[in-house]
């Protein structure tokens, strides 16, 4: 997964990686998620960034990528607030 021209592509691959090995679990909120869509779809084929997301949406399904709703989700404003 990921983009293979990026300069940090191997490095962020390999922790990935490590963290599944590891069973844990990667958090982002649907904001990341919308960005992350703007800027596949701005500079990628249509082909590869929507093999990209289709990845993405096979982690949530699967439970490895927990998205955070922001609106729906008080703890995290709780834990932007400081509260």
């Amino acid at each position: 997964m990921g983009h293979r021209r990026d300069s940090h592509h191997r490095e962020i691959n390999a922790l990935y990686k490590e963290l599944r090995s590891d069973g844990a679990c990667i958090y982002t909120t649907d904001y990341v998620l919308d960005e992350v869509m703007t800027l596949l779809f701005r500079r990628e084929a249509f082909e590869e960034a929507v093999r990209f997301m289709e990845g993405i949406f096979r982690a949530v399904e699967a439970g490895q990528l927990i998205v955070s709703w922001m609106e729906r989700d008080e703890r995290f404003w709780a834990v932007l607030k400081g509260t």
